[in-house]
């Protein structure tokens, strides 16, 4: 169970880091 809890935080991490790449290419 604690695995799905890594997946989600590595999943978090990696829709923040999509995030900025979207918001350096925007601005």
């Amino acid at each position: 169970r604690k695995q799905l809890g890594q997946v989600i935080d590595f999943s978090r991490e990696l829709s923040c880091e999509i995030i900025k790449k979207v918001d350096d290419s925007v601005w």
